[in-house]
């Protein structure tokens, strides 16, 4: 198994405790973090104090070092800035006193703390972290590409480790890997299908940094993404850890065995195939995308991703579909179908922007053998209750038909309420909110949807693995209506699947959640 060790974590309180879900808030207290660790299997944690970042770095650094003393597998890292306003020590002295408290690791927030990267206001201390190896970690949102390449041609050997970042970065991302040794990526963001692989054969493993971005993610998805990585066991070994104790200068890892047991989670947690379980993808997709770059998109890397996790069926709407041609992404699933029997299930794709269409795409495709619809209202600026759709709910309905769509919280074309609403109007209808609205707000609006109709089912990809909300669902509407999905290749699915295997959840309520449910409504 990999030694974890995780780059991305903070404790103490916030301004803000983000996820925002009763009972199932962000944790803040070094126990709270532990207990995380000890559950997922990480063994170390890089980490930092929120007073820190939000109220005073050197009051936060001195809190953090009082906090994490004698926590031999917390190592300290430092939020610092620059000094031109006399607040922080002069870069020497900051980093002279870093080294005396064997802090190896700084975050900068320059857009949060409104200061300059540029040598004109940053230079002399990015000199002293880059003289000193101190390894320099900063959120893409704080520094732009633009920044960061300033920053790596300026400083070349300043270990910079670049996180928060998320599925459509690689446009950004290879050319500047291509260009500069310094570059890291940090892991949890990184959702990209494939993306692990292709970045171990473009670049090498060493560029990859585990961290899990707790406590505002829940720690499984990351982990689980490694784990399942198409990669050699070696290569995990880096990203797990290795890597970031080599830019630390720590030899030895603070290895914490945890109690594996033969349920679903100890499975995960050993990377092992679980083709024992009914395992049905509710939400896939297919193809290449516009918007960013996917690395091998076709139907084949999806079978091969199936194979490796242990999904039976994976529920496709190709790209092209949910963009701009209907008929080709229904066509490309067909084929898939065809191609591998039994492991593809094609949802029929409609652009409701060509109405004329729609009654004869229908009868084309439910003759060819699909059973079910996707449609995606905010990518067609089209209403999912519009009327150019009647024909599709109708059709739906007469044939006790799942349609499936896109939901955001406040999105006025598919908000969690509208498809409730149409929930009422079809009661024959599976109603899958694609998703579940996306974002804590979208969250309560499908729970709200939930309640109130029985045939609206809650879908659970989403790129944002915001700590306790499939416990939530569990909590608040039973495991009987959440369907796994994963959105791949849009996005990774076994981060999307570590969501469910490491929840704290029954192992009954799990399976119900990877694939009984959606056999119940899907394959019946």
């Amino acid at each position: 198994m990999p030694s974890f060790f995780d780059c991305n974590c903070v404790i103490g309180k916030k301004s803000v405790r983000r996820s925002g879900i009763a009972g199932e808030e962000e944790f803040y207290s070094i126990e709270d973090l532990l207990a995380e660790m000890n559950y997922t299997g990480i063994d170390e944690a890089l980490v930092y104090h929120s007073l820190a970042k939000e109220y005073s770095p050197m009051i936060g650094n001195e809190k953090l070092m009082d906090e994490i003393k004698g926590y031999k597998r917390l190592h300290p890292c430092w939020v610092v800035m620059p000094n031109g306003t006399g607040e922080m020590l002069e870069p020497e002295l900051l980093v002279a006193k870093m080294i005396k408290n064997n802090v190896k690791a700084a975050r900068l927030f320059p857009s949060d703390h409104l200061y300059s990267l540029s040598e004109w206001c940053s230079g002399e201390l990015l000199r002293e972290l880059e003289k000193n190896s101190i390894v320099t970690i900063i959120e893409i949102d704080q520094i732009s590409w633009d920044g960061l390449h300033d920053l790596c041609q300026r400083h070349p050997t300043l270990p910079v480790i670049i996180t928060n970042l998320n599925y459509r970065v690689n446009r950004y991302l290879y050319p500047l890997l291509d260009k500069f040794d310094n570059i890291y990526v940090e892991t949890s963001g990184y959702q990209v299908h494939k993306g692990i692989e292709d970045i171990c054969t473009r670049f090498e493993s060493e560029v990859l940094i585990f961290g899990s971005r707790m406590p505002q993610f829940t720690p499984g998805p990351a982990v689980n993404m490694i784990n399942y990585s198409i990669i050699k066991e070696y290569q995990k070994d880096k990203i797990a850890g290795n890597n970031l104790r080599e830019l630390l200068g720590i030899e030895t890892g603070n290895k914490y065995i945890p109690e594996l047991k033969d349920d679903i989670k100890g499975k995960a947690f050993t990377a092992r195939k679980l083709d024992d379980e009914v395992i049905i993808d509710a939400h896939c997709h297919m193809g290449p995308y516009y918007n960013f770059h996917i690395p091998q998109n076709d139907a084949a890397s999806i079978i091969q991703v199936m194979d490796n996790i242990g999904v039976k069926t994976a529920c496709t709407s190709p790209h092209v579909g949910i963009t701009p041609d209907h008929r080709i992404g229904n066509d490309m699933a067909l084929k898939a179908m065809q191609d591998y029997p039994g492991r593809f299930f094609g949802y029929i794709t409609l652009n409701p922007n060509y109405p004329d269409e729609i009654p004869e795409e229908i009868e084309r495709c439910y003759k060819a053998g699909m059973r079910g619809f996707k449609i995606h209202p905010s990518l067609h600026s089209y209403p999912a209750s519009g009327e150019n759709l009647r024909p599709m709910w109708e059709f739906a309905s007469e044939k006790k038909l799942p349609v499936l769509s896109h939901t955001w919280g406040g999105d006025g074309t598919c908000s969690p309420t509208i498809l409730g609403k149409l929930a009422g109007q079809y009661p024959e209808v599976p109603v899958i909110l694609g998703h579940s609205g996306g974002t804590p707000g979208g969250y309560d609006e499908s729970i709200d949807a939930a309640r109130k109709y029985d045939n609206v089912f809650l879908e659970t990809c989403c790129s944002s693995v915001m700590y306790g909300t499939i416990e939530r669902f569990v909590r608040e509407i039973g495991p009987d209506r959440i369907l796994f999905g994963s959105d791949m290749p849009f996005v990774n699915a076994n981060a999307q699947i570590g969501k469910i295997l490491y929840a704290k959840i029954s192992d009954d309520d799990k399976k119900k959640i990877l694939g009984l449910n959606a056999s119940r409504i899907l394959l019946t």
